[in-house]
């Protein structure tokens, strides 16, 4: 481990000290008795100390979760709510609405300053409350089921564009584009393609992962869930991806629940608001 590993390590067993007297180990939601997930009794908001322990990952993702309100850019037409265009999913669900004429570039306009060395991979891990698959939807003002069909260059997430000063690099202060083809939209309104962001990516030598974030694929099928708040580099028109679980076969891999039919998902997530 390096000084610097170090470094990062300790300042976030101090964040954690900082709220671990007044947490509790909160309850699993969504799972039986068997140990298998089933749907819970009641939608009822967080528990306050869900609340005090997701602090930690909005400090990390406020970016991405400060912009909840309103649909994705190009998007058109009324909220979409019901199922999934698959055989799994009820056969309600409207198509997504015609794409955006014009869309953004998924590679920075210029090549990114590199990092000198010594090359390092820098890695956000955070600690969450147990969610249930209604509260990650009321969190996101939209979700969709889509295929990624390309993925941009990493490229820094600061306010000029340019690499961050000092040591302390979060990977939040990176983020790549990916372009995806949405299958249904599962709440609020989207086009029929989506230009999203997610954080981290690969800068020179020096590698950037935020935890919680699944490794994304060219061809990965995914459930996206999006805020609409734009990265600080001043790109526009694209979504932020403040969560992302993979979709296999007719079952979405979700964080808490295990393994959850896709049908299911898509009758749990639309129906919140």
């Amino acid at each position: 481990m390096s000084d610097h590993d170090s470094q990062t390590f300790a300042r976030f067993a101090r964040r954690f000290r900082a709220i671990e007297g007044e947490i509790g180990d909160p309850p699993p939601l969504g799972w039986s008795a068997g140990g298998n997930p089933s749907r819970p009794r009641s939608r009822s908001p967080l528990p306050a100390t869900a609340v005090i322990a997701l602090a930690v990952v909005l400090a990390v993702l406020s970016p991405l979760l400060a912009g909840r309100n309103g649909p994705l850019p190009g998007a058109s037409g009324s909220a979409a709510g019901g199922g999934a265009t698959t055989p799994s999913a009820p056969a309600s669900s409207p198509s997504p609405s015609p794409s955006a004429s014009g869309l953004v570039s998924l590679d920075p306009l210029t090549a990114p300053e590199e990092l000198p060395g010594p090359c390092l991979n820098h890695t956000t891990v955070f600690d969450r409350a147990r969610t249930t698959i209604e509260q990650d939807a009321a969190m996101s003002s939209v979700v969709v089921i889509g295929t990624i069909t390309e993925i941009g260059e990493a490229q820094w997430n600061t306010t000029d564009g340019r690499a961050p000063q000092g040591r302390d690099i979060e990977p939040s202060q990176v983020l790549r584009l990916l372009r995806v083809k949405v299958e249904s939209v599962v709440k609020g309104t989207a086009p029929s393609v989506v230009t999203a962001w997610i954080p981290g990516g690969q800068i020179g030598c020096h590698g950037f992962a935020m935890g919680g974030f699944a490794d994304a694929q060219i061809g990965g099928r995914y459930v996206f869930f999006l805020n609409v708040t734009q990265p600080r580099n001043g790109i526009s028109g694209v979504g932020g991806a403040w969560q992302t679980w993979p979709v296999e076969e007719d079952s979405v891999v979700t964080s808490f629940e295990g393994n959850v039919p896709l049908g299911v998902f898509v009758e749990r997530a639309s129906g919140v608001r």
